[in-house]
């Protein structure tokens, strides 16, 4: 009796150690974000506001020999590219102000939403330093050491921008949210926010799908080779330049015929009409991902004969990532492609 009343005694304490604790978390100011950020942008700001990811390709690649041949093209050529796309919504927000702040984005916050930006900013912020050590390493390496760490490092800091990206626009959008099908005017604030939202949407089905499960072939060699046999990888980058080069513009309204601006309001009101339906496709893309090794079936010399091979679950999973790919996601690169040639 004695022994099971001390259990119960250490199981009642260890509870309230973790209850009270959990209630204990600090409650941060919209003063304490706007302090992170301003150390982000210190440490790591660009001067258009947004991260630099950048390697000093001069320390890595000898002399005299071609960058783009070299294993650390990957770094400019694809990871700058989900960087920027996965940052663009948060940091474009602040770059936007006459002083570049968060404060005006964040003033109508509540505690809960505040704490969850400024949580969210300090897993970038150490993804960021953990980044920095890494690519440290490799370039005054010569590019010999820790090439794989700063791959991981960069995989660690989208996937942190990428939660910080959803729980920013799903606060921000709740107070700054524009219906476009009510709107007959577009506005360069508002189109840039929804582009931005957008970009990181459609980043992610290729950073899951391809750049994620990029693995360094042994001995390290130049990257064209994967990279142009890539599903859905090599269109996003190559596409993905002109849009942020597109919203790094200081007006993107400015000059716009009225042609031009009825395309892309019906472009903005069909992708927004269907933007729940894709975000629970992709949801399901997700989840078939999880059912298959990814790996393998890159490293298959047959692909259907490996396809064939699988179990149904497996099999399933392809026809949904598949159906995903070819449907929803192809859909909204359309739209976005005719909202970018209209801005051109």
């Amino acid at each position: 009796m004695k022994k099971k009343f001390i259990m119960l005694f250490v199981c009642l304490f260890s509870f309230s150690i973790f209850f009270f604790s959990a209630c204990n978390e600090p409650n941060y100011s919209k003063e304490d974000v706007e302090n992170l950020y301003q150390s982000i942008m210190t440490d790591y700001g660009l001067d258009n506001y947004m991260l630099d990811v950048s390697i000093d390709m001069d320390k890595v690649v000898g002399e005299g020999e071609d960058e783009t041949l070299d294993k650390s093209y990957i770094f400019s050529r694809c990871y700058s590219p989900y960087v920027i796309s996965s940052s663009g919504l948060i940091f474009g927000v602040a770059a936007r102000q006459e002083r570049p702040t968060l404060v005006y984005a964040i003033q109508s916050f509540n505690q809960e939403e505040i704490n969850s930006v400024y949580n969210g900013l300090n897993k970038v912020k150490l993804a960021l330093d953990a980044f920095k050590k890494a690519k440290t390493v490799f370039e005054n390496s010569g590019g010999k050491l820790y090439y794989q760490e700063t791959i991981n490092s960069l995989n660690d800091l989208i996937n942190n921008l990428y939660n910080l990206n959803d729980d920013f626009s799903k606060y921000y959008f709740s107070y700054y949210y524009t219906d476009f099908k009510n709107e007959t005017e577009l506005h360069d604030g508002s189109l840039k926010d929804f582009l931005w939202y957008e970009l990181c949407s459609i980043s992610k089905v290729s950073f899951k799908y391809e750049m994620e499960n990029f693995v360094p072939s042994n001995p390290y060699g130049e990257i064209n080779a994967w990279f142009n046999g890539t599903v859905v990888l090599g269109d996003f980058v190559n596409s993905s330049s002109q849009i942020i080069e597109v919203l790094n513009r200081t007006n993107l309204v400015g000059g716009l015929t009225s042609s031009e601006v009825s395309t892309i309001l019906n472009a903005l009101k069909s992708v927004q009409a269907e933007m729940t339906s894709y975000e629970h496709e992709y949801d399901l893309y997700l989840e078939a991902l999880g059912n298959i090794n990814l790996l393998e079936y890159f490293n298959a010399t047959n692909k259907e004969a490996y396809v064939d091979s699988c179990s149904m679950l497996e099999k399933s999973s392809f026809n949904i990532i598949d159906n995903f790919i070819s449907g929803r996601y192809a859909g909204f690169i359309e739209a976005m492609d005719k909202i970018l040639i209209n801005l051109s």
